[in-house]
């Protein structure tokens, strides 16, 4: 009798353990989801084609390819994307 009685609240424990997790998770993905809602509306008001540099440069064109990173999802500025910084870097190079 004492063994049931143990087994009983031990699956009752891991379903509550379980069921806990399962609603955090939930919780979690859903706070996820709405953050990266809004530093992708953020990234999408970004030009994606820009010029920096001198204008008496030459024109070098750069692309950049990849995933959120490329496309600047994070940042609040377009001079603080990773595309920005690289091509500004390129252009203070002045080795054109």
């Amino acid at each position: 009798m004492v063994d049931k009685r143990k087994r009983r609240i031990l699956i009752r424990s891991a379903l509550c353990i379980f069921g806990a997790y399962f609603l955090y998770t939930a919780a979690h993905t859903n706070v996820l989801l709405k953050n990266a809602k809004t530093l992708i509306s953020t990234a999408e008001k970004f030009p994606r084609e820009y010029s920096v540099g001198e204008p008496k440069q030459p024109e070098v064109i750069y692309v950049v390819l990849g995933d959120s990173t490329a496309v600047g999802v994070g940042a609040a500025r377009l001079n603080e994307t990773y595309a920005f910084q690289i091509a500004s870097a390129f252009a203070a190079l002045n080795k054109w």
